[in-house]
């Protein structure tokens, strides 16, 4: 309870008061503690019939009939629960009730309830009252935890003096990129190490830009704080989201260290490499009390999202700093979604969709006077399952190169502005590529011949995009026996003749 709000004032006045004005005065109370939660509510509505009911409580697409009563000893039981269920048969299928008894309720009543989840009764006790008087936001999440447990388990659960937990959920497999990292020494993997330093940001294959609609002006920001306090809960998170359907195949992540850093695509990846961070730590030279991590994300066709934050390099592996920053195209006329994820992370019900007061998305195309060789280290592979010729199955979508960009005291050139100065400090950059290639069809020269790049309220997105020197007209040489097709090359140069 907040001390000294005119809610809580309210509560001690009336746990003072004798039993009769306080029974008399606690339906008023029960309203006004519905309509600073932002329902609407009627007191004495005719929804419950001829039998008259305390009143009735609407918000958005959630109605309660709600029934507010006072015992001193007596609790109630069955009949009180019977009451309540013939009024709501009288209201639409939608419909939920609520039974409020600052005494609490007999076992008959909790058991009664829990065998008819078809007209769900929530049941509300001064206990819990107690601890959501002057959190509306509390009171709200209360109620919708309650909700889900009778709806979903048909159990009724009592909010004490620790706050109520989600049900235990089954540990969902994650979603895997279809991506893989290939480097020119054959080695391939999900995702990639180099030298770095400290800076939230991601290479992205695809950057939405949310300002690319019919209307003027442009997108919108809702930043939610992420209930993640160690690796073990940042892992669930992810879990949630996935259940949600907020991750994707497209996810692209970075986990940043003192001197190192490490890039890689999909959500399975980056939660393996989280809880494998002993092994990422074998050899490196220094490593920082605490390390950085950023995970981009596509949002259906709203935008995108980031889920940055810290995590300790030791044991235990403890986590700051977790939020989510979603991008939107504009405040969704349907919210459900949102809703739903702020209700499952039990964030407060005070968020904004934030306007954003500059283009998103920056871009930057090179003329031909500007163009910048790579030199590529890596192809960003997909496989094709359509195609027949199983030679040509693996196609390179995008190239890992070094940073022509990268800070050192010895680069005798600026960078461009367009250019993120936080992405100088990593060895190597991820670009997608304009136009794709068998993989066994390397190119002889990639240029960058792009950037787009978008700040979210903690992060980078950065886009790259190379193309390659037209040689269309080069002789390839077919790839070498077909016998030896089902073994991984030892190298690029294997799987072409030089």
């Amino acid at each position: 309870m907040r001390e000294g709000s005119p809610i809580a004032k309210e509560w001690e006045r009336l746990k003072a008061l004798d039993s009769r004005t306080r029974a008399y005065q606690f339906e008023t109370f029960i309203g006004t503690l519905f309509g600073q939660a932002h329902f609407a509510v009627t007191p004495s509505p005719g929804a419950g019939g001829s039998r008259q009911v305390d009143l009735l409580a609407t918000l958005g697409d959630e109605t309660y009939l709600v029934e507010a009563k006072w015992w001193t000893k007596k609790k109630p039981g069955e009949p009180e629960v019977a009451a309540l269920e013939d009024r709501l048969k009288q209201t639409s299928p939608t419909v939920l009730g609520i039974l409020v008894s600052y005494s609490g309720f007999t076992q008959g009543a909790i058991n009664r309830v829990e065998r008819k989840p078809r007209r769900p009764i929530l049941l509300v006790t001064g206990e819990e009252l107690e601890h959501a008087v002057g959190w509306s936001g509390d009171f709200l999440r209360m109620l919708r935890q309650k909700r889900d447990a009778m709806l979903v388990h048909s159990k009724t659960v009592f909010m004490s003096s620790r706050p109520l937990r989600r049900p235990a959920r089954r540990k969902n497999k994650l979603p895997s990129s279809p991506e893989t990292v290939v480097l020119l020494d054959g080695s391939r993997s999900k995702w990639l190490a180099c030298e770095g330093d400290f800076g939230q940001f991601a290479f992205v294959r695809e950057l939405p830009d949310i300002d690319w609609v019919p209307g003027s002006g442009f997108g919108v920001t809702l930043d939610v704080q992420a209930p993640a306090t160690d690796q073990s809960g940042l892992l669930s998170l992810l879990r949630e989201l996935s259940t949600l359907g907020w991750i994707t195949e497209q996810s692209r992540w970075s986990i940043q260290q003192a001197e190192n850093c490490w890039h890689g695509a999909g959500a399975e990846a980056f939660a393996e490499q989280l809880a494998d961070w002993k092994t990422r730590y074998d050899g490196l030279r220094t490593v920082h009390h605490t390390e950085e991590f950023c995970y981009v994300d596509t949002c259906d066709e709203l935008g995108f999202y980031s889920l940055t934050g810290q995590v300790a390099a030791h044991v235990p592996r403890m986590v700051w700093r977790t939020s989510l920053s979603f991008q939107l195209s504009g405040v969704p006329v349907d919210v459900g979604p949102l809703q739903a994820l702020c209700d499952r992370f039990d964030t407060s019900s005070k968020l904004f969709f934030r306007p954003r007061s500059s283009d998103s998305v920056t871009r930057r195309h090179l003329g031909v006077s500007e163009s910048i060789p790579l030199d590529v280290v890596g192809f960003v592979v997909e496989e094709d399952e359509l195609e027949t010729d199983p030679s040509d199955r693996e196609w390179a979508v995008g190239v890992v190169a070094k940073n022509p960009f990268r800070r050192s005291p010895k680069a005798r050139r600026k960078n461009p502005d367009w250019w993120p100065d936080m992405a100088s400090d990593t060895e190597l950059i991820i670009c997608g590529l304009r136009s794709w290639h068998p993989l066994r069809k390397p190119k002889k020269t990639y240029r960058l011949w792009s950037c787009e790049s978008a700040w979210t309220s903690d992060s980078l997105v950065l886009r790259p995009l190379a193309d390659w020197d037209d040689d269309r007209g080069d002789d390839i040489v077919a790839p070498r026996s077909r016998a030896r097709r089902d073994q991984p090359p030892k190298s690029i140069a294997s799987l072409v003749d030089l």
